[in-house]
């Protein structure tokens, strides 16, 4: 069960070399071998908080693109407000100036 952990541990810390996932050791591991429950739980712990801190900056990206896609958003609802105010004012002018209305 050790070499096992140790496996995992040796592919997650190592950059340079492609990284084997847990699926990849569960592969390899053969089918008389018997895995602790204790110690897969702790494995899964530490994996599930090197993956948290992994990708912890994820979140933060996503809100601040977020927060520019809605900024954008309301600059073209204002820009197409104020576009259609003067279409209905120049509009308007051009029908007093014709006569067509008062």
């Amino acid at each position: 069960m050790s070499d096992f952990l140790e496996s995992v541990r040796e592919a997650e810390k190592s950059k340079s070399e492609k990284a084997k996932s847990f699926s990849d050791v569960m592969a390899s591991l053969s089918g008389n071998e018997r895995i602790d429950f204790k110690a897969f739980m702790s494995f899964a712990a530490e994996h599930d908080a090197a993956e948290k801190e992994r990708y912890a900056h994820i979140e933060t990206q996503f809100r601040s693109v977020n927060a520019r896609l809605k900024r954008i958003e309301t600059l073209f609802i204002g820009a197409t407000i104020a576009l259609i105010a003067t279409m209905g004012w120049l509009i308007n002018t051009l029908l007093k100036v014709a006569g067509l209305i008062q």
